[in-house]
């Protein structure tokens, strides 16, 4: 199917995500149909983009007739064959767990018309595992969409194993089409470009705080006042969810670093629960200060984020412009992982990561060979 072609256009869940995919539809003069399981959960996504609409107009981003353009073609529903019948592009939005989206799939692939092209939502989950239960394969693709969906410039495009050019360069166009940046992630790597890339950010940000290397509001406050990020690794994970964090590293079959194993035992989620790192019930929530972060040297997470990095440009997953674009458009990073990496100097990280795997052991810190060769010949990493 060409992007051309797509007139019609599902979406497979009202909740935050979904709401937001389904009014940036609407907005681009597609037909959508929303779906979720109950008319609750329907008409609370059909009141938020409403509301959402209303205030895009208030604020002169789009025109009043604009916004009632678009809720005019927006059909909430409760029954998925009604949903489905005439879909040419379905975009599923269900909650990160592997069981769970199979069985929508199978169900998408049974009920939708077979030119459909069927893509998940999914952050990290292997879209060629979503794809295997289909008799489409060909035909599925990732398309990641950033929360907010309306506000967040970025949509990363994941290929699967069995994944066609045409589908993928169909979901680019429907990217760009909905006013996205898309990057696509040629290979289906175990969290694609921006969440393998966090993985260095926050994963190994809790890391150092298991082992006493740091606080919380050492790391939180030198990367957000000092680096320049919009918020600290423990900030944004609680604000995405110490959970779906938990639930990731499960998923990929990596060892969770004992402080987030603690808090998410204790039912400390972050601010969906009140309390993660930080305390949002009864406390002051993220309250860190500038100068608390003074002292904290933070090339350990650049380094991971680096080392990471390196590994997607060896494997021919994507291309350093693309890395850089998307954690600067999906992850709000100041400069690029690699613009960095080169402004540090790939011998510090190298030298930083050969130390880190001969006292832990741990292969997150085995360098890439790429980034070996390339400090061994003196080049950049990036573009």
């Amino acid at each position: 199917m060409k992007a051309e072609e797509i007139k019609q256009l599902t979406v497979i869940g009202a909740g935050v995500m979904g709401h937001g995919i389904a009014e940036l539809a609407a907005l681009a003069e597609l037909q959508v149909s929303l779906y979720d399981i109950s008319d609750k959960l329907v008409q609370q996504g059909r009141q938020r983009i409403q509301g959402s609409l209303s205030k895009l107009a208030q604020k002169g981003l789009i025109t009043p007739e604009q916004a009632q353009g678009a809720l005019a073609r927006l059909k909430p529903l409760t029954r998925l064959d009604e949903a489905l019948h005439q879909a040419d592009f379905v975009i599923e939005a269900a909650p990160e767990v592997l069981q769970l989206k199979q069985d929508i799939f199978r169900q998408l692939d049974q009920l939708a018309p077979p030119r459909a092209i069927l893509a998940s939502n999914t952050s990290s989950l292997p879209v060629s595992q979503i794809a295997q239960v289909t008799r489409r394969p060909q035909q599925v693709v990732g398309m990641h969409f950033f929360n907010p969906p309306v506000l967040m410039a970025l949509v990363e495009i994941i290929k699967g194993q069995q994944t066609d050019e045409a589908t993928v360069e169909a979901t680019v166009e429907l990217a760009k089409r909905l006013k996205k940046t898309p990057v696509v992630c040629r290979k289906d790597v175990r969290g694609f470009i921006t969440s393998a890339i966090f993985e260095g950010f926050i994963g190994e940000a809790m890391w150092l705080v298991s082992r006493g290397a740091a606080t919380v509001r050492q790391i939180d406050s030198r990367m957000k006042y000092h680096e320049g990020f919009p918020m600290g690794p423990f900030e944004l994970a609680d604000l995405t969810g110490l959970d779906i964090s938990d639930n990731i590293h499960r998923e990929a079959g990596l060892d969770n670093p004992p402080l987030l194993e603690e808090l998410v035992r204790a039912g400390r989620l972050g601010r969906k629960s009140g309390r993660g790192f930080y305390d949002y019930a009864s406390g002051a929530g993220a309250d860190y200060r500038p100068e608390e972060g003074a002292d904290f040297d933070p090339l350990p997470l650049y380094a991971l984020m680096t080392n990471i990095a390196a590994r997607l440009l060896a494997d021919q997953v994507t291309t350093a412009a693309e890395i850089d674009t998307a954690m600067r458009l999906g992850g709000g990073f100041p400069l690029g992982p690699l613009a960095k990496a080169d402004q540090i100097g790939l011998a510090s990280i190298l030298n930083w990561l050969d130390e880190a795997y001969r006292r832990y052991g741990d292969e997150r810190y085995r360098a890439s060979p790429l980034l070996r060769e390339l400090v061994r010949q003196g080049r950049s990493i990036g573009h």
